[in-house]
């Protein structure tokens, strides 16, 4: 009895952790960091659609959290000064938001939340997602 019992109980986690691949499967979340602006490029990010390719080549530690199911991208990256300025003279402001500022490209909406040090903290939404009313 107590073999069978083994033998179940190794068929029952089997199960579980397959269920646990098969679920995964399905998500859509890729995170991802990139030390440099150039290691960012090389892999594609700018190309992707994840970031706008405005972004100065001082950029560098990039945090990216992408929902490739959603199209969706969110993250942190930092900038030194004179990229700060170069990069925030290509962005919109967005109406009385302080430090915030949004890019539009054909399919994106990206906005960006800056701060005095270099940091900077984005999400991206695609234009889909806007025209039906979605944008937070």
């Amino acid at each position: 009895m107590g073999r069978k019992m083994d033998e179940k109980n190794k068929m029952l986690k089997m199960i579980v952790v397959l269920s646990a691949v098969l679920l995964c499967l399905g998500c859509g979340d890729v995170e991802i960091y990139y030390p440099t602006y150039q290691a960012a490029e090389q892999d594609g990010v700018f190309k992707k659609g994840w970031l706008p390719d405005i972004l100065p080549p001082c950029a560098s530690q990039f945090h990216i959290k992408t929902n490739l199911d959603l199209n969706e991208s969110r993250g942190n990256f930092f900038l030194d000064k004179q990229g700060m300025e170069i990069f925030v003279e290509k962005l919109k402001k967005r109406d009385g938001k302080e430090n915030e500022f949004q890019y539009i490209s054909l399919e994106s909406i990206w906005i960006f939340y800056t701060d005095s040090n270099g940091y900077v903290r984005y999400q991206m939404y695609p234009q889909k997602k806007i025209l039906e009313s979605q944008f937070p």
